[in-house]
């Protein structure tokens, strides 16, 4: 089994396995996560959606879609060598009075994958 070091981290938990971290996105982190978005999608999800399918959905813009769920600390990425190799993005709402969380987008660049980034 591979080490596994956990820090607080403001309010949250960092996971390192080997030299990765996982850790609250920050502002900045735009486009890293963009990036990693993109080819999770074009390198690892192509496996299970195709070409077509990833075509209209795996080169799309980065735009502004970051920004508020950045702020309201609902995005995590996953960071190694100062480089953003996967995120995992949390939506929070409030159905019948119950609260709920749902795992909006897991996404993971391929030299990460099976890695046990995204079970933490």
């Amino acid at each position: 089994m591979k080490s596994l070091s956990i820090e607080k981290y403001s309010g949250w938990y960092d996971f390192h396995m080997k030299d990765a971290v996982i850790r609250n996105a920050r502002p900045g982190d735009e486009s890293g996560i963009h990036e990693a978005h993109m080819r999770s999608i074009r390198e690892v999800c192509i496996k299970d959606h195709g070409t077509e399918e990833v075509k209209g959905w795996g080169y799309r813009p980065l735009g502004n879609r970051w920004v508020d769920a950045i702020k309201d600390e609902k995005v995590w990425v996953v960071e190694k060598d100062g480089a953003i190799y996967g995120h995992a993005y949390l939506r929070f709402s409030n159905e019948n009075g119950k609260p709920r969380a749902y795992i909006h987008g897991l996404y993971l660049a391929p030299e990460i994958v099976h890695q046990g980034f995204g079970r933490k």
